[in-house]
């Protein structure tokens, strides 16, 4: 029985987010922290296609906020393509420059994504600089008592 309520609520919570997204994409006002959670939503779920419609409309008219960097590049490296996936190590480089995330889904996306980057270089015997600087930024932020 706890299993069945289990997947209710799991099929419960999937249609209040995509009712949720759904007005979100369609509204002209912005609720920064509503498009956060959204974007989350949608990369958790992989719809991809809304995901799409998500980046067109929030990345540009909120550039300032790190989810939204990070959001667009988990986004980006959805497809082996070169030229997104060298957008996305931008989009993640960005996201460190601009601080901390809002959410703790971001921190860790964030973080994941940096080292995802850094064992590429080292599979390929190289050192990506501006990752590892980025890494050891949030290694000391983190001694300091603040996360990312």
């Amino acid at each position: 029985m706890k299993k069945l309520c289990d997947l209710l609520n799991i099929r419960g919570a999937k249609v209040v987010g995509e009712q949720f997204v759904k007005r979100l994409l369609s509204e002209e006002r912005l609720e920064t922290l509503e498009a956060i959670i959204g974007g989350y939503f949608l990369l958790k779920v992989g719809d991809d296609e809304r995901l799409a419609q998500w980046v067109n409309k929030f990345v540009n008219l909120i550039p300032w906020l790190p989810d939204i960097a990070v959001i667009h590049s988990w986004f980006l490296l959805r497809e082996e393509d070169v030229p997104r996936v060298k957008l996305a190590r931008s989009c993640l480089l960005e996201a460190v420059k601009q601080g901390i995330p809002v959410y703790t889904e971001g921190m860790r996306l964030l973080f994941d994504g940096l080292l995802l980057f850094s064992q590429d270089a080292l599979t390929r015997d190289e050192q990506d600089t501006e990752i590892e600087q980025a890494l050891e930024l949030r290694s000391t932020r983190r001694r300091q008592g603040n996360s990312v």
